[in-house]
């Protein structure tokens, strides 16, 4: 058993080996001109004729020379974007449901530690940030169990849907792009993408020919508000029928610096009111910093296919490993005290909370186009995963996870049947998950899904119908003991379907309306959990008597263009029955507030509005206005209360200006009083978020790299932000007035 902090890993290691791998793949790119003749625009050619035969994913490669200027500056697109994540890739228009995307210099400008802080200002999105190092995307007011987070379309199997203060094992460096889909086509994805999908796409196994012996691109950046730096580089080529990828990645930072006191007033006054009321004296609270928020994390992932014109075979090996601090109130960790495990401070005090992670995976990818009649292509993928974390106070290991899981999918899609096309599948996950410690709050789990699911899309111009279905047969089973009681299994046999149509009027105007019903098993968290957790502050107690969670929902769009103005909204009604949640209860054992699993009815109405207008587009200087809002309403329709911890409503804009290679843009968001709260909790205060960036791409005239400079100011009014989604609200704000540099260099 290990057990390794932030001491035991040298920042210097990564800042030398980043740099090292800068000189090694720039060495590489020379050697490697002089060697080969092969065509730049190859990639590019590649990845368009890709898309034209409706397979999945590109190669990385710089495209941005052929990107429309519009797409730049809109996280939604209408002709230029295609959508990997569904059946059939097809432009972001031509989907029923909602669908962003995050690439190119604004996923280099946006880019956080974690993919949740990485996406928590994209229309409909938030996150659940535990601090810098562990942030989940939330979307349109639902997170955790409900959301999937893919990389490459396969499961990310980690312990973050289990508890908000566990990392995502997503790095956001070096990624190609980021789909965030809604709709029908999450359908293909499982029980657990009922309020949508994040998939991260980075070609771990490559399936496609690039055409050139070496490119790729290194990354260093650097942020003022934790002294954070870090970096990755990608390096991908193709020998003879030989494609490889290469990608490591690191970043370390210290404690975030913060505009004020770490605990919220009302927070701060109700700990003097308890104070007083019990005699004691008043802790010194933390200002200016968050106290343990340091982050660190490395990794890497190697990956080799064999690809000729119709078939791809490959495999590739992974690894992501980071170390960070836990953010807790200590109030709600008094239970620790008196254990005699020696992690105690001087005077008593608790020694700060560390989390070691380390999550290996394997995937393998098996692919072939027109193999027959009848069948336009087969795909076959295989994700293995070995993931284990330790949570230490000092020197002594409290609680320990481990997950071994896989995820396995194999897709066909057909040739059009009349008027269908689309595919069919099978999906089969399982996962080992072991909690161990004094503290472990979860018994050992065993959960398994097996799925079948067709999706068919119809093109009866100008309408194109999307439809789907899926079944799905889980169990999710406890091996009990002490607390937890005898070993228990239950079985959910779950059912779910989808219908979309898009309307295309005046072909630049688009309406869209989809309807959805679906179906998600308890997760083993909200069956079994029974102990103390630190990150939600709660005595929790799963019930093992939950039911089937069912969920009918509504999305309506319209997207369009005219002259100069382009615009996407969205608006969307989410009924549901069993809905659960953990809900405290006001009953304390050991000082520690109780809290329950329980299902409820519930309602989710709210929308998204994205407008951009575009005051000069076609000589060389170019400037865009860009307004955007979004909001949810949920109701617990059983006590009529609000849902707990929800985003509140937000608007803002954007102008961007560009001129040759430089862009500039501004940025500001206003998030709305979060007062819609249960009996019990704090109201939120709204904050002004405004962020400053700019990019420069440099001219290296005959040298075989293009240089892209970037640098963003953020939270320029250091704001006193706090994230009404997070159980940290009070007791962490959002970081203060930060200033991001740095340099990516393509090849």
């Amino acid at each position: 058993m290990k057990n390794q902090s932030y001491r035991n890993l040298s920042s210097w290691a990564v800042r030398v080996g980043l740099l090292a791998t800068l000189l090694l793949v720039l060495s590489a790119r020379v050697v490697a001109a002089e060697t080969t003749d092969a065509d730049p625009a190859a990639t590019v050619a590649a990845t368009a004729e890709a898309s034209e035969q409706g397979q999945a994913d590109g190669q990385q490669g710089d495209t941005s020379e052929a990107k429309d200027p519009r797409e730049r500056v809109l996280s939604f697109g209408l002709d230029e974007i295609v959508v990997t994540g569904s059946a059939v890739p097809r432009t972001a228009s031509r989907l029923a449901g909602a669908v962003s995307t995050l690439s190119g210099e604004e996923l280099l400008q946006k880019q956080q530690a974690t993919i949740g802080e990485t996406l928590r200002y994209e229309p409909g999105v938030s996150a659940t940030y535990f601090g810098p190092g562990a942030s989940r995307p939330i979307l349109r007011g639902l997170g955790g169990p409900r959301i999937q987070m893919l990389i490459d379309k396969l499961a990310v199997p980690d312990a973050s849907a289990s508890s908000q203060d566990h990392a995502v094992t997503v790095d956001t460096l070096g990624v190609e792009k980021i789909e965030i889909l809604r709709g029908p086509a999450t359908l293909r994805f499982g029980p657990n993408s009922v309020g949508g999908v994040v998939n991260t796409i980075e070609h771990r196994v490559p399936k496609k020919s690039i055409g050139k012996a070496v490119q790729g691109s290194v990354e260093l950046r650097g942020s003022s508000v934790d002294g954070g730096f870090g970096g990755a580089a990608v390096i991908e080529g193709e020998v003879e029928n030989i494609v490889y990828r290469l990608k490591g990645f690191g970043f370390t930072a210290g404690e975030v610096s913060i505009p004020g006191y770490a605990e919220s007033k009302q927070f701060r006054d109700q700990e003097a009111a308890e104070a007083d009321e019990d005699g004691e004296e008043e802790e010194e609270e933390a200002f200016g910093s968050i106290p343990n928020s340091q982050v660190e994390y490395t990794g890497f992932n190697a990956g080799v296919s064999w690809v000729d014109e119709k078939f791809f075979v490959g495999a590739a090996v992974s690894n992501f490993q980071t170390n960070y601090g836990v953010i807790f109130h200590e109030a709600g960790h008094d239970h620790s005290h008196g254990h005699g495990h020696g992690g105690e401070g001087e005077g008593g005090e608790e020694p700060p909370i560390l989390i070691d992670m380390d999550s290996w995976s394997l995937d393998f990818a098996a692919g072939i186009t027109d193999p027959f009649e009848g069948l336009q292509s087969a795909e076959a993928r295989l994700r293995l995963v070995d993931y284990e974390h330790f949570e230490s106070e000092g020197s002594f290991i409290a609680t320990t996870f481990k997950n071994k899981a896989y995820d396995l999918r194999v897709e066909v899609v057909h040739e059009p049947l009349g008027l269908f096309e689309g595919s069919v599948g099978f999906q089969s996950t399982f996962s080992d998950f072991k909690v161990s410690g004094e503290e472990g709050f979860l018994p050992n789990t065993y959960s398994s899904t097996n799925s079948i699911f067709v999706i068919e899309q119809v093109d009866l111009a100008p309408v194109t119908i999307e439809m789907g279905a899926r079944l799905d047969y889980s169990s999710v089973a406890s091996g009990g003991g002490g607390a937890f009681g005898p070993a228990a299994n239950r079985d959910f046999p779950l059912g779910s379907a989808s219908a979309g149509i898009v309307y295309d009027f005046m072909d630049s105007q688009f309406l869209s309306l989809d309807a959805s019903w679906s179906m998600r098993a308890p997760s083993f968290e909200e069956l079994y959990a029974r102990g103390v957790h630190v990150a939600t502050g709660f005595f929790e107690i799963g019930n093992p008597d939950l039911d089937t969670e069912n969920a009918f929902g509504l999305n309506i769009g319209y997207a369009g263009q005219i002259s100069i103005v382009d615009w996407s909204i969205n608006g969307f009604y989410n009924r549901y029955w069993n809905f659960t949640y953990l809900n405290g209860t006001g009953v304390e054992r050991d000082e520690i507030e109780i809290g329950r699993f329980i299902a409820t009815d519930a309602e989710l109405t709210g929308g998204e509005l994205e407008v951009a207008v575009h005051l000069l587009e076609d000589g060389p200087h170019r400037l865009h206005l860009i307004g955007r809002a979004d909001g949810v309403y949920a109701q617990n329709l059983k006590t009529n209360e609000p849902l707990p911890r929800m985003p509140p409503v937000r608007f803002g804009g954007s102008v961007v200006y560009e001129y040759e290679a430089f862009r500039a843009e501004l940025d500001v968001l206003r998030a709305a009083k979060q007062n819609r709260v249960p009996d019990g909790e704090f109201s939120t205060a709204g904050y002004t978020m405004l962020d400053l960036g700019f990019d420069y791409e440099l001219d290296m005239l005959d040298l075989p790299i293009t240089p892209l400079l970037f640098f963003r100011m953020t939270n320029l009014l250091n704001e006193e932000a706090r994230a009404s989604e997070s159980f940290l609200r009070d007791r962490a704000p959002l970081p203060g007035r930060n200033f991001t540099g740095g340099v990516r260099i393509t090849f």
